[in-house]
């Protein structure tokens, strides 16, 4: 993942992967490193930069389905994509 990220043969949206492995690795390790509480938090804290942006994922799929599905006709209910996607 992170020489992926780091090469400039691997694939350019490799940061992404980066992004949602590494806040998240370094949460747990400073929270093994810390007292119970303060650990707890770096890791809930670890975590949100990745949700963060799998939400703005989710907003960017709806941009781009709802559009979409919604001129569909009624072979696929326009309301249907939407609905898996949330």
């Amino acid at each position: 993942c992170l020489a992926l990220s780091v090469s400039k043969v691997g694939v350019q949206a490799s940061y992404l992967f980066l992004l949602w492995f590494l806040p998240p690795f370094l949460g747990q390790l400073a929270g093994s490193m810390l007292p119970r509480i303060s650990g707890t938090l770096l890791v809930v804290a670890g975590f949100i930069l990745p949700w963060m942006i799998q939400l703005q994922f989710l907003v960017l799929a709806l941009d781009l389905l709802c559009p979409l599905t919604f001129r569909s006709g009624t072979f696929i209910p326009g309301d249907a994509v939407p609905a898996a996607v949330l």
